[in-house]
């Protein structure tokens, strides 16, 4: 089959020109090169763990909101995404741009602090209040936990 090397559309035995964008097909196509990373971009840092994929769907939403750009990774609820590996217990990891890091656990917070959940609890190990364990900053000080 061949293959317009310019949108990579493929196209039946005998067309000899992408009718897009007018260029000449190939019989193959190069591999797509490896995305090169933008410079000053921030890296995907996790900002939380939420124990269920519908309150996690609720935070992205209330981050998006905030202007925070949120990604997903764990269970969801409209099903698995392809390349998404569940996470113990159904829960959800989420992941914001580390320069925003602060300002969405905050916002996390706010919002898990509304919620009503029976969860496991840990203790924090900087002021050794007992929370919740997909707490990744402590609500009474503030002292970041760590995750495995």
């Amino acid at each position: 089959m061949p293959f317009c090397p310019n949108c990579r559309s493929e196209y039946i035995q005998g067309i000899e020109t992408c009718a897009d964008c007018g260029e000449r097909l190939v019989a193959e196509l190069e591999p797509l090169s490896a995305a090169e990373p933008i410079e000053g971009a921030d890296s995907l840092v996790l900002a939380s763990i939420i124990p269920s994929p519908m309150w996690a769907n609720m935070v992205k939403d209330i981050l998006d909101q905030e202007g925070i750009f949120c990604a997903l990774q764990g269970a969801h609820t409209a099903g698995q995404l392809a390349g998404m590996a569940a996470i113990a217990d159904g829960q959800v990891r989420v992941l914001v741009p580390e320069s925003k890091v602060r300002e969405a656990k905050e916002i996390i917070n706010d919002f898990l602090n509304g919620m009503d959940m029976e969860t496991r609890r840990i203790e924090c190990p900087h002021c050794g209040q007992s929370i919740e364990d997909y707490r990744i900053v402590c609500p009474k000080c503030g002292g970041d936990i760590e995750i495995d």
